[in-house]
Protein backbone atom coordinates (compact mmCIF):
# COMPACT_ATOMS: atom_id res chain seq x y z
CA UNK A 1 0.00 0.00 0.00
CA UNK A 2 1.25 3.35 -1.02
CA UNK A 3 0.93 6.60 0.73
CA UNK A 4 -2.15 8.79 -0.56
CA UNK A 5 -1.56 12.42 -1.53
CA UNK A 6 -5.48 12.87 -1.58
CA UNK A 7 -6.29 11.35 2.14
CA UNK A 8 -4.76 13.31 4.72
CA UNK A 9 -4.24 12.22 8.37
CA UNK A 10 -5.58 15.31 10.84
CA UNK A 11 -2.15 16.81 12.26
CA UNK A 12 -2.18 16.13 16.26
CA UNK A 13 -0.31 18.60 18.12
CA UNK A 14 2.53 19.49 15.45
CA UNK A 15 5.22 22.10 16.54
CA UNK A 16 5.41 24.92 14.16
CA UNK A 17 8.24 26.72 15.21
CA UNK A 18 8.41 30.69 14.40
CA UNK A 19 8.19 30.90 10.65
CA UNK A 20 9.60 34.74 10.58
CA UNK A 21 12.68 35.91 9.70
CA UNK A 22 14.69 33.10 11.77
CA UNK A 23 13.66 30.58 9.26
CA UNK A 24 14.95 32.61 6.70
CA UNK A 25 17.75 33.89 7.86
CA UNK A 26 19.16 29.71 9.05
CA UNK A 27 18.02 29.48 5.67
CA UNK A 28 20.73 31.35 4.16
CA UNK A 29 23.33 30.76 7.13
CA UNK A 30 22.68 26.73 6.22
CA UNK A 31 23.17 27.39 2.54
CA UNK A 32 26.24 29.04 2.82
CA UNK A 33 27.82 25.94 5.33
CA UNK A 34 26.58 23.65 2.61
CA UNK A 35 28.79 25.54 -0.14
CA UNK A 36 31.68 25.48 2.29
CA UNK A 37 30.77 21.68 3.13
CA UNK A 38 30.69 20.78 -0.80
CA UNK A 39 34.01 22.56 -1.63
CA UNK A 40 36.32 21.45 1.48
CA UNK A 41 34.67 17.78 0.85
CA UNK A 42 33.44 17.76 4.26
CA UNK A 43 30.91 15.43 4.71
CA UNK A 44 30.24 15.67 8.38
CA UNK A 45 29.30 19.36 7.47
CA UNK A 46 27.52 18.58 4.85
CA UNK A 47 24.95 16.17 6.39
CA UNK A 48 24.76 18.75 9.33
CA UNK A 49 24.08 21.28 6.84
CA UNK A 50 21.26 19.37 4.80
CA UNK A 51 19.59 18.25 7.63
CA UNK A 52 19.40 22.12 8.96
CA UNK A 53 18.03 23.20 5.62
CA UNK A 54 15.46 20.25 5.59
CA UNK A 55 13.87 21.14 9.13
CA UNK A 56 13.84 24.70 7.90
CA UNK A 57 11.81 23.84 5.05
CA UNK A 58 10.15 21.34 6.40
CA UNK A 59 8.59 24.19 9.49
CA UNK A 60 7.57 26.67 6.50
CA UNK A 61 5.91 23.75 4.77
CA UNK A 62 8.09 23.29 1.91
CA UNK A 63 8.06 20.18 1.54
CA UNK A 64 9.35 19.44 -1.74
CA UNK A 65 12.33 21.16 -0.73
CA UNK A 66 12.60 19.57 2.69
CA UNK A 67 12.31 15.89 1.68
CA UNK A 68 15.57 15.74 -0.80
CA UNK A 69 17.45 17.92 2.12
CA UNK A 70 16.56 15.38 4.56
CA UNK A 71 17.68 12.04 2.52
CA UNK A 72 20.55 13.55 1.52
CA UNK A 73 20.97 14.27 4.92
CA UNK A 74 20.26 10.54 5.52
CA UNK A 75 22.24 9.19 3.49
CA UNK A 76 25.48 10.87 4.17
CA UNK A 77 24.62 9.83 7.88
CA UNK A 78 24.37 6.32 7.00
CA UNK A 79 28.01 6.56 5.09
CA UNK A 80 29.32 8.28 8.07
CA UNK A 81 28.37 5.65 10.61
CA UNK A 82 28.20 8.05 13.72
CA UNK A 83 25.46 6.50 15.76
CA UNK A 84 23.86 10.05 16.82
CA UNK A 85 24.10 11.98 13.99
CA UNK A 86 22.21 8.68 12.11
CA UNK A 87 19.74 8.69 14.63
CA UNK A 88 19.02 12.70 13.93
CA UNK A 89 19.01 12.21 10.11
CA UNK A 90 16.27 9.12 10.59
CA UNK A 91 14.00 10.81 13.01
CA UNK A 92 14.62 14.20 10.86
CA UNK A 93 13.73 12.08 7.66
CA UNK A 94 10.66 10.33 9.36
CA UNK A 95 9.08 13.62 10.92
CA UNK A 96 9.47 15.30 7.50
CA UNK A 97 8.04 12.18 5.89
CA UNK A 98 5.32 12.63 8.63
CA UNK A 99 4.77 16.37 7.86
CA UNK A 100 4.31 15.91 4.32
CA UNK A 101 1.86 13.34 4.68
CA UNK A 102 3.46 10.01 3.92
CA UNK A 103 2.65 8.44 7.20
CA UNK A 104 3.53 4.90 6.04
CA UNK A 105 6.84 5.84 4.66
CA UNK A 106 7.77 8.20 7.54
CA UNK A 107 6.60 4.61 10.04
CA UNK A 108 9.32 2.60 9.55
CA UNK A 109 11.98 5.24 10.25
CA UNK A 110 9.94 6.02 13.43
CA UNK A 111 10.31 2.41 14.07
CA UNK A 112 14.23 2.44 13.14
CA UNK A 113 14.68 5.48 15.43
CA UNK A 114 12.85 4.23 17.93
CA UNK A 115 15.16 0.72 18.39
CA UNK A 116 18.36 3.14 18.07
CA UNK A 117 17.23 5.56 20.58
CA UNK A 118 16.42 2.75 22.91
CA UNK A 119 19.80 1.28 22.07
CA UNK A 120 21.83 3.92 22.67
CA UNK A 121 19.67 5.72 25.46
CA UNK A 122 19.78 8.96 23.41
CA UNK A 123 16.78 11.34 22.18
CA UNK A 124 14.43 8.06 23.37
CA UNK A 125 11.60 10.41 24.96
CA UNK A 126 11.53 12.84 21.79
CA UNK A 127 11.69 9.75 19.17
CA UNK A 128 8.89 8.49 21.43
CA UNK A 129 7.05 11.93 21.06
CA UNK A 130 7.41 12.18 17.31
CA UNK A 131 5.86 8.68 16.49
CA UNK A 132 3.32 8.93 19.19
CA UNK A 133 2.24 12.08 17.24
CA UNK A 134 2.42 9.88 13.75
CA UNK A 135 0.50 7.46 15.06
CA UNK A 136 -2.37 9.34 16.69
CA UNK A 137 -2.68 11.30 13.32
CA UNK A 138 -3.17 7.75 11.97
CA UNK A 139 -5.50 7.75 14.85
CA UNK A 140 -3.91 4.95 16.24
CA UNK A 141 -4.78 5.80 19.52
CA UNK A 142 -3.40 2.84 21.73
CA UNK A 143 0.01 2.57 20.25
CA UNK A 144 -0.06 6.68 20.97
CA UNK A 145 -0.81 6.48 24.42
CA UNK A 146 1.60 4.05 25.24
CA UNK A 147 4.03 6.02 23.54
CA UNK A 148 3.39 9.67 25.43
CA UNK A 149 2.92 7.18 28.47
CA UNK A 150 6.73 6.39 27.98
CA UNK A 151 7.86 9.83 26.76
CA UNK A 152 6.59 11.35 29.55
CA UNK A 153 8.14 8.67 32.36
CA UNK A 154 11.24 9.61 30.67
CA UNK A 155 10.39 13.21 31.05
CA UNK A 156 9.27 13.50 34.79
CA UNK A 157 12.18 14.84 36.64
CA UNK A 158 14.90 15.00 33.57
CA UNK A 159 13.11 17.75 31.18
CA UNK A 160 12.49 20.62 31.29
CA UNK A 161 8.68 21.51 32.58
CA UNK A 162 7.86 22.74 28.55
CA UNK A 163 9.04 19.14 27.49
CA UNK A 164 7.20 17.41 30.30
CA UNK A 165 3.88 19.44 29.55
CA UNK A 166 3.91 18.88 26.19
CA UNK A 167 3.74 15.21 26.55
CA UNK A 168 1.15 15.24 28.98
CA UNK A 169 -0.83 17.55 26.90
CA UNK A 170 0.02 14.68 23.98
CA UNK A 171 -1.09 12.02 26.72
CA UNK A 172 -4.23 13.62 27.71
CA UNK A 173 -5.35 14.48 24.02
CA UNK A 174 -5.01 10.76 23.23
CA UNK A 175 -6.60 9.86 25.76
CA UNK A 176 -9.55 11.19 25.27
CA UNK A 177 -9.78 10.71 21.35
CA UNK A 178 -9.19 6.90 22.51
CA UNK A 179 -12.08 7.32 24.99
CA UNK A 180 -14.76 8.69 22.23
CA UNK A 181 -13.66 6.13 19.64
CA UNK A 182 -10.55 8.12 17.89
CA UNK A 183 -12.86 10.90 16.17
Amino acid sequence: MTDSPVRRCKPFLRDYPDRGMALVETIQAEQACLREALASADLAAERQAHGALGEAFRALGQHDRALPHLARALELARAEGSPRGLLQAVLRMAIGLQYAHRHEAAEPLFEEALAMARQQGFLLDHVLMAAGKCHAERRRWEVAVAAFEEALAIRRGRSTPDAQGAAEEALEAARQALGRGGN
